[in-house]
């Protein structure tokens, strides 16, 4: 078992090794999103795929210009470049990207607790099964869960792969 306690890696604790890969990115993509194979390269997962593969952050982040006190988790792959992905198996940890989703339709503030379901949306990122996706692929794993705004952008949150 492979363990890290660090908020700079999409990596957070992986049961056997793990399932590197790098292709050219179809689309802009971010460190935590999920991904497919398309044909040349790597998009977005769409709403309820199945795949349990995710961008990772660059492992030579100093390439892509990571400034001082910033995460590689904040660094974006713009199409065209190359881009590096992990698969993840069941009971794996990462920290990957939730989204918000107004699942009781009041516009208000929401908390996604831990053992929160969680699904891919239409752009690649985790959204909770009480909201638009209906497939499970992972559950929230941080113990204090969290509040998002309508207008928050998709945030790192540590799950578990199902």
């Amino acid at each position: 078992m492979t363990q890290l306690n660090t908020q700079m890696s999409v990596l957070a604790q992986t049961n056997d090794a793990e399932d590197y890969d790098d292709d050219e990115a179809l689309e802009a993509l971010n460190p935590g999103q999920g991904v497919v194979r398309g044909a040349g390269g790597y998009a977005a997962a769409g709403a309820d795929s199945k795949t349990k593969r995710v961008v990772r952050e660059q492992r030579n982040p100093g390439s892509r210009g990571v400034g001082t006190n910033q995460s590689p988790l904040e660094i974006s792959y713009p199409a065209g470049s190359n881009v590096e992905t992990i698969g993840f198996q069941s009971h794996d940890e990462a920290r990957l990207l939730v989204a918000y989703a107004d699942v009781d339709a009041d516009g208000t503030d929401d908390t996604y607790t831990e053992g929160t379901d969680l699904g891919w949306n239409a752009n690649g990122n985790l959204e909770t099964t009480a909201g638009a996706p209906t497939e499970a692929v992972a559950t929230i794993a941080d113990e204090d869960g969290i509040t998002m705004s309508s207008g928050d952008d998709p945030t790192h949150v540590l799950v578990e792969f199902y």
